[in-house]
Formats: C-alpha cells, sequence, structure tokens
C-alpha cells in the first residue's frame, strides 16, 4: 500500500505478484485441512487493514495495525477468546496490546490473553491459560454456541 502511496508502481507491481503467489501457496496447503478447521480462510492485507481502521489509521504500517486487524476479524467470526503471543520488549505488540484493550470492550469483552515470552520458562503460563480456557468457555456459553468436543 506504501508503494502505491508514495507512486513507487513497480514495487507495487511487484509486491502484486509476490502476494498473488503467496495467495496460491496459502490455499494449497490450506486445502489439506478443508473440513477440520472453520474460520479458516483468511482476509487479504487489504481487509485486515480496513478492519482494523477504527482502531489504526492505515499510514500507522507494520505488525501492530495486521494484529489489530486479524483480532477484529477472529472477533467478528466469532471465536470465543483470542491469544496475541509476542517477544519481550517487542514495540509492535506492546502498542497492539494497547490498542486490543478497546477492541476487546467493543466486542463484548472477548477473552483475550496477552503471553509475552522473553526465553526463559514462566512459572504462571499453565495457570494463564487454564484462566483464559475457561473465559472463552464461558463466553461461548454465554453468547449461546455449543462446545465442540475435542478430538485427536
Amino acid at each position: 500500500m506504501r508503494a502505491k502511496l508514495d507512486g513507487q508502481w513497480w514495487l507495487w507491481f511487484k509486491n502484486l505478484i509476490a502476494d498473488r503467489i503467496m495467495q496460491r501457496d496459502e490455499h494449497q496447503l490450506a486445502a489439506a485441512f478443508d473440513g477440520f478447521l472453520h474460520n479458516a480462510e483468511e482476509p487479504s492485507t487489504a481487509e485486515v487493514l480496513s478492519l482494523a481502521s477504527s482502531y489504526v489509521h492505515c499510514s500507522f504500517e507494520g505488525e501492530a495495525i495486521m494484529t489489530v486487524g486479524k483480532t477484529v476479524d477472529f472477533a467478528e467470526k466469532g471465536l470465543s477468546g483470542i491469544v496475541s503471543v509476542m517477544p519481550f520488549t517487542c514495540m509492535p505488540g506492546t502498542i497492539s496490546h494497547a490498542i486490543l484493550k478497546k477492541v476487546r470492550r467493543d466486542f463484548n469483552n472477548i477473552p483475550f490473553l496477552n503471553m509475552v515470552y522473553d526465553g526463559d520458562e514462566q512459572a504462571t503460563t499453565q495457570i494463564r491459560l487454564e484462566a483464559f480456557m475457561y473465559q472463552a468457555h464461558e463466553y461461548m456459553n454465554k453468547a449461546g454456541q455449543q462446545a465442540e468436543p475435542v478430538t485427536p
């Protein structure tokens, strides 16, 4: 998008071709999971940016705006909880985490877990995941959805 805004048409065209190739590869890989995964279809980059536009201006580039847009996508698709994983001191992750507090409120306080990793094992990880799973299950039940049994 930046290339188009800056009038760099060759770079825009190159990015368009690369995007088409990656979409083809993604569809080929995802085909193996047809019928097994719900809500597996990924929106385009433009759609993700559009979904994030209520929270972040489109000129804000990088991972943070994509994280916000994808979180909105998940919430709109009816997921019962969202986990965001980021490395310790990750600036885009820190920015998106701050913005996602508003996204969470806008989507009926959907359960959200922000996990930060620094390479060391954290003693509270399992407890946090268990609490998140409980919240997601309750959120799902409150929304009137039926829990699907998990089969290996």
